[in-house]
């Protein structure tokens, strides 16, 4: 059986993701200090802006979370598999209290990129942690091996 051959971006642009974020945090902490509230960017009616700061963050972690390793092999294929499927778990607990709960009656405008932002950063976090677990499991195993 063939199995798919699943198509990254360069590693570099990890390094372009990280600049998109970095701008979209800085415009985030430019709105926050001009006077706005932190509830207006929940607000499903906000204004072009916000939205602009979601759509530069959600730029900047796809680059990061399809851009290949500098080393990419079996065990970093075998991390995304899980790192994708602790996204999916806790998304999908996500939704469900947020569907299910009071929250949808007090943010029933939620704005779905919101959630866009949720699942790319869940999953890049969840990555890097097991990258950086394995590697810390790989020096004690030379340590003591």
């Amino acid at each position: 059986m063939k199995s798919l051959k699943v198509i990254f971006l360069p590693w570099y642009f990890k390094i372009i993701g990280a600049i998109f974020f970095l701008l979209s945090l800085t415009k985030l902490i430019l709105k926050l200090n001009s006077g706005v509230s932190i509830l207006y960017f929940l607000e499903f009616d906000t204004d072009i802006s916000i939205y602009s700061i979601y759509a530069i963050a959600v730029l900047g972690f796809f680059l990061i979370a399809f851009s290949k390793e500098r080393l990419e092999d079996e065990l970093v294929s075998h991390l995304r598999k899980k790192s994708l499927l602790i996204t999916t778990v806790f998304h999908s607990l996500f939704f469900f209290v947020f569907t299910f709960t009071s929250l949808t009656i007090q943010l029933i405008n939620f704005p779905a990129i919101i959630l866009m932002n949720t699942l790319f950063f869940i999953y890049i976090i969840s990555f890097h942690i097991q990258i950086f677990l394995e590697s810390i499991k790989n020096k004690n195993d030379e340590n003591f091996g």
